[in-house]
């Protein structure tokens, strides 16, 4: 583990999906695993070295090399990885690590595209190998399963990915897993089994630190308040607790500079000074709420960096927000014709709803609706947040038309506020394009008919005159 960074585990049940990802055909059957404590690592090694996590060696000098590799542990059973680790910092200094493109690899690792021992029918996709250089600084690799026979996953124990990186200046760089961007948990995905590419619980995420120069190398740490921020806070950021062991009585705990990365979608996402203050958001102007990546980078007065990093949550609060959506069965009908609609009613907020419904449509006009249905009291826990209801709109006698229909869904209390209230309506048309056929006989239809009638008819009479005929001439004969 790098100096002065705090491992930071993961307690979080929620579902990441990367959008890179191509979902196998897997099994979802529920397995535990984690056997242990799971664990996300950065290390380094040379030809005759192994350096954990804490690649600190003077003798790392501009023109050497090592390996960094990024290595599952206690995993379980794993069907997928997504993860970017940065290995620079620019704000602060000359990068002093230059990676080599041509050496990523998944080669010898359990997500090597060239295993054999899959079974028959399954195999592995690299979807990204990516080598990113100023201003991003970042390596990018993103694996998972491919095939109907790969069963739950493969056991996570072993390496991910490695690439080598050539040193090209003195100083210190951090090689870091990135955990949270704008609010969303993504970019560490290490999967679970199934097709869902769930997020190992309680994964431990052990970053890599690098520095060839010679010093001491500072101690970051640092709080903030309030410690469960909700959106729109301001939250106070304090570093004061960071020092350089090496001139602990020095101004500032002998730290020179502080700068923080925010994570968020600030228009300066970075700052310095201390203590500092932050309102994160998700755009230029709108508050956010989710998680964020805060990192602070520390300068001691032997120009050695160190970094710490927390993933902070800041909480929507209290969210009311119902929705309702409109569908219809046919949406072309003749005048007589039934119109079979559902509308569903939906908690897309974070508390137990009750709610009310309305659904009408513009028969005989705009401004004197039909009401097709209404729901008084619906409930809408957490833990059901989706309510169907079905109704029919009988057309007899309606003109040729479009119809629009309408429903509009409510909370029973008039003081919630909901908090997108474009929500709380929808629309729906139909089109209503003539009368329906009967089992009654149409003009054309009688014509018809009576003229077959007339002629068989017709047919008749001429076939008994004829026989008549017939008939007298052979009595005349026979006279």
């Amino acid at each position: 583990m790098k100096p002065g960074t705090n491992t930071l585990a993961l307690f979080i049940a929620v579902l990441v999906i990367s959008p890179l990802f191509v979902g196998p055909a897997l099994l979802t059957n529920p397995v535990a695993h984690a056997v242990g404590n799971p664990v996300l690592r950065v290390s380094g090694s040379t030809g005759t070295k192994q350096y954990g996590s804490n690649i600190t060696d003077t003798s790392l000098g501009s023109g050497t090399s090592f390996t960094m590799t990024v290595n599952v542990t206690n995993a379980g059973l794993i069907s997928a990885f997504d993860v970017s680790v940065g290995y620079g910092i620019s704000a602060l200094g000359t990068p002093v690590l230059s990676p080599v493109k041509t050496s990523l690899t998944l080669s010898g690792g359990i997500f090597d595209p060239a295993r054999t021992d899959l079974p028959s029918g399954c195999s592995i996709q690299v979807l990204r190998q990516l080598v990113l250089t100023d201003p991003v600084y970042t390596v990018r690799v993103v694996a998972s399963l491919l095939g109907g026979t790969c069963g739950l996953g493969i056991d996570g124990n072993g390496d991910l990915f490695s690439i080598t990186f050539n040193v090209v200046a003195t100083g210190s760089a951090f090689l870091d897993v990135q955990q949270a961007s704008g609010s969303r948990l993504d970019n560490l995905v290490v999967g679970g089994p199934g097709i869902d590419f769930a997020r190992v619980p309680n994964l431990l995420v052990k970053d890599g630190y690098f520095n060839n120069k010679p010093g001491s190398i500072p101690v970051p740490s640092f709080t903030y308040t309030p410690s469960a921020p909700v959106i729109k806070d301001s939250v106070m950021f304090d570093a004061s607790q960071s020092r350089d062991p090496a001139n602990p009585t020095a101004l500032n705990n002998g730290i020179t500079k502080y700068l923080w990365f925010w994570g968020d979608n600030a228009p300066s996402p970075v700052s310095g000074g201390n203590p500092n203050q932050h309102v994160f958001i998700v755009s230029s102007t709108t508050p956010g709420a989710g998680y964020f990546e805060v990192r602070l980078i520390v300068n001691a007065t032997d120009g050695i960096l160190a970094e710490n990093q927390q993933v902070v949550y800041v909480s929507p609060g209290i969210v009311h927000n119902l929705e309702v959506q409109i569908s219809v069965l046919k949406s072309t009908v003749k005048a007589g014709d039934q119109v079979q609609l559902t509308v569903t009613v939906y908690n897309v907020g974070n508390q137990n709803e009750t709610a009310k419904l309305t659904v009408a449509y513009d028969y005989p006009s705009v401004a004197s609706p039909t009401t097709a249905g209404s729901e008084s009291s619906i409930p809408l826990p957490l833990t059901s947040k989706t309510r169907p209801f079905n109704y029919t709109i009988q057309t007899t006698d309606f003109p040729p038309r479009i119809y629009t229909i309408t429903a509009q869904v409510l909370s029973v209390d008039p003081t919630v506020q909901d908090a997108n209230p474009q929500n709380n309506m929808a629309t729906q048309t139909f089109t209503v394009t003539g009368i329906a056929p009967t089992n009654n006989l149409n003009v054309l239809q009688v014509v018809g008919i009576s003229a077959v009638a007339l002629a068989v008819v017709g047919g008749i009479v001429y076939v008994i005159r004829r026989r008549r005929s017939q008939a007298e001439t052979a009595s005349e004969q026979l006279a």
